[in-house]
């Protein structure tokens, strides 16, 4: 994917950002959970589902790249990907 027809700059800057706003988030819950602060959990909580949706954000930018260049195969694949991500915390969710 270097190849002159994707363009990833911004994708590859806002996933690095996002993932500084988590380490410093999930820090932050790290040091309430040790003073035993209830306000921790949903710190926790609403960090993973910024992790999961920051992640399919950036599955979703990137599968548009690969239907604007044709390659329709890698763009079905991510949003497959996408499904089963769902799928799987639907499965955790509802079936644990």
């Amino acid at each position: 994917m270097t190849e002159g027809y994707f363009k990833l700059k911004y994708v590859t800057l806002l996933q690095q950002s996002a993932w500084y706003i988590f380490l410093f988030g999930f820090a932050a819950a790290t040091a309430l959970l040790f003073l035993e602060n209830s306000l921790a959990d949903t710190v926790i909580y609403w960090g993973i589902v910024f992790v999961l949706l920051s992640t399919s954000l950036v599955i979703i930018v990137i599968g548009e790249q690969f239907r604007k260049t044709r390659l329709f195969r890698f763009w079905l694949l991510c949003y497959m990907l996408i499904v089963i991500l769902l799928a799987v915390i639907v499965a955790k969710v509802y079936f644990a």
